[in-house]
């Protein structure tokens, strides 16, 4: 694109339009839009028709070329029907709309007029160039911005000179210029409070314009200070090419958000389209608690480190706190913002060189409109699934098909929740319940899941008595999984102001295993008799090497075998033909007819005549009243499992 050439503070001239060729004898110049009520209508009509609608058309000259401002702007190019082809083709694509409609920025328009009455005619010597660039550089927003995307904003800047006291910019206000300090200091305030100080070299002004939203803190100078001031239009204008750049490899890694699973390939494109980069030195803030939430952040390389607590001290050193998460790639910082418009609650610090891809709240609402709050309530509910120590034995796309089978439901307050449900997750409201017979309250996030059907271990008098209610209750209860501890779960009912709840009945499971082929016929038992097989696996020693494909092909070779007590399961000498791993009740392990331990659930017996081709060297005898084992044959226990033992 062509850059503006400097001229005389009350007017920028700018170069041909693309489709114009240099040299090329042009009409009469027409003014565009935002100086056309200054000189009258007819001249208006003369730019792609922007007095119409009152002026909400966009005009496609606008905003391409350098320096842009309050001031007249001299257009060297005509309107033709290509002029009008290439704004109906910018229209058509998510990101020029952006650009050249919605994020236009102006004092007039947007507030800050009153940078006009401190702009200074001052030249940029080479010193200063190279201050503005390097500054440029350093910041969170351009630290991937190359040599000519960085002279053509260096272009666009006018200095501006303050006076102690001044404001530069106001919390609050829509925004129109980035900035970079020259001379003096200023400080930075969020509600009123101090929380950084800026000298020379610091540049601000930049959140706003990229996310189209208001200023989240007021610039105050503390001395006399000089700032360099460059135009929003091409700030923006400049990144949104960068990240262009950067757009297939971007939409690879979309793709790997989970929070976007669902999504339609036009929608990822359109997203992929709206993202920014930013880049993070290490201990740098990234958000802070009491900010507005602006955007999303997505981790795509380095961490981020989630602190609560801790303060912020005038100079901009976060101190204290304790940190309470990490975000590594693909992990998703602001997901809040979509569905409340609290302010921040904690403050999240870069640990180390972090490269996050970032969004804005409302270029994502525009984009997903309908679709969010169901794109949201599915990576809620799959992050409640995650934290069950039962299903989250599952692989990623697995867990994935479980929670598109699950269900979003509505209960009004003191609505009974239904009894027979695999799992439940909090997604909005409360649960009143009672857990070990005391009142617990569910609060959002917070799940439980119905264990029975999974753990079939039988309860022993102790555990029953302790586990279950009494004969005498008539209250319904189950014993459950809550928050990973096992607890007696009864009268489930919804809080005071309501719930809404991610349930996954045993029907959906069912369906859901189906659909993943886990399941040929898709039944309630089979689909809890692969839920025990893939949990009991995953607790058996001798299987943690195996990947995700191998544990499915093994839980699916299991068959299952029951045994009542005084039965022989192998014996000593004895060719074998077969492993096998406890799923309830006890054996005892004898050698040459003397008792030399006990075995109980989860332990395995049998692979060593299958891993070195050898008689049984002991004979297992069921000790309990029953017993129940999952057996694998030689050729599958061979082809599956045999070359990772043999590797250890």
């Amino acid at each position: 694109g062509s850059s503006a050439i400097e001229a005389a503070p009350h007017r920028a001239i700018v170069a041909p339009p693309p489709h114009t060729p240099l040299g090329a004898k042009t009409p009469q110049a027409a003014l565009c839009r935002r100086t056309a009520p200054a000189m009258g209508a007819a001249a208006s009509a003369s730019c792609c028709g922007c007095a119409e609608a009152g002026g909400s058309s966009f005009c496609p000259h606008e905003g391409s070329f350098g320096a842009e401002d309050n001031y007249p702007t001299l257009m060297t190019a005509p309107c033709t029907p290509a002029a009008h082809e290439r704004k109906r083709a910018m229209e058509r694509k998510g990101t020029s709309a952006r650009i050249f409609g919605r994020n236009t920025f102006s004092e007039d328009d947007l507030g800050e007029e009153h940078l006009a009455g401190h702009r200074r005619r001052r030249s940029k010597d080479t010193q200063t160039k190279e201050l503005i660039k390097t500054s440029m550089k350093q910041n969170r927003v351009g630290a991937l911005l190359e040599e000519p995307e960085l002279e053509s904003i260096l272009q666009s800047t006018e200095y501006y000179e303050f006076e102690s006291g001044d404001l530069v910019v106001e919390q609050g206000k829509m925004g129109t210029t980035f900035f970079v300090t020259q001379q003096g200091s200023l400080e930075v305030l969020v509600n009123g409070q101090v929380v950084n100080t800026l000298a020379q070299g610091d540049c601000f002004g930049g959140l706003a314009l990229l996310y189209n939203c208001p200023r989240t803190a007021t610039v105050k100078a503390l001395t006399r200070c000089g700032v360099w001031g460059a135009s929003g239009n091409t700030f923006h204008r400049v990144l949104k090419d960068t990240a262009l750049k950067h757009y297939a490899e971007n939409r690879q890694f979309l793709d790997s958000i989970r929070l976007f699973d669902g999504l339609t390939n036009k929608q990822k494109d359109r997203v992929g389209e709206a993202f920014f980069a930013e880049v993070f030195e290490a201990g740098v803030r990234v958000v802070t608690t009491g900010d507005a939430r602006t955007a999303l952040y997505f981790v795509k390389r380095g961490e981020l480190s989630v602190r609560e607590g801790g303060s912020v001290k005038a100079s901009g050193e976060y101190i204290g706190g304790v940190e309470t998460a990490r975000l590594g790639p693909g992990d998703c910082l602001g997901e809040d913002a979509l569905v409340d418009e609290e302010l921040q609650r904690t403050t999240v610090i870069s640990a180390g060189r972090c490269e996050c891809v970032c969004i804005s709240v409302p270029e994502l609402k525009e984009i997903l409109g309908d679709d969010l709050g169901a794109c949201l309530e599915r990576n809620f509910i799959l992050l409640g699934l995650q934290q069950s120590p039962i299903m989250s034995q599952f692989s990623s796309s697995q867990q994935h098909e479980i929670v598109k089978a699950m269900a979003v439901r509505s209960y009004e307050a003191g609505a009974q929740v239904e009894d027979g449900l695999r799992f439940v997750v909090v997604v909005e409201g409360t649960l009143n319940a009672e857990e070990d017979y005391e009142p617990v309250t569910l609060e959002r996030g917070r799940w439980y899941e119905d264990s029975a059907s999974i753990d079939k271990t039988p309860k022993t008098p102790e555990r029953r008595m302790q586990r279950e209610p009494s004969a005498a209750s008539s209250k319904s209860s189950a014993t459950m999984f809550l928050d990973r501890e096992r607890k007696l779960v009864q009268s489930v009912v919804a809080g005071a102001q309501g719930a809404r709840l991610g349930v996954l009945t045993h029907e959906g499971l069912a369906a859901a295993f189906k659909e993943l082929g886990l399941s040929a016929l898709g039944s309630v038992e089979e689909a809890s008799d692969y839920a025990s097989k893939m949990v009991l696996t995953k607790k058996v020693h001798i299987f943690r090497h195996l990947s995700q494909e191998q544990t499915t092909a093994l839980v699916k070779s299991f068959v299952l075998q029951r045994y009542s007590r005084g039965a022989q399961v192998i014996r000593q000498g004895e060719v074998g033909t077969s492993f096998f791993v406890i799923a309830s009740g006890e054996v005892t392990v004898q050698i040459n007819g003397k008792k030399v331990r006990t075995l109980a659930k989860n332990a395995t017996f049998g692979e060593r005549a299958l891993l070195f081709d050898e008689p049984r060297t002991a004979t297992i005898e069921v000790s309990s009243s029953a017993a129940e084992f999952w057996s694998v044959d030689k050729a599958t226990f061979s082809q599956i499992v045999k070359g990772n033992m043999q590797k250890e």
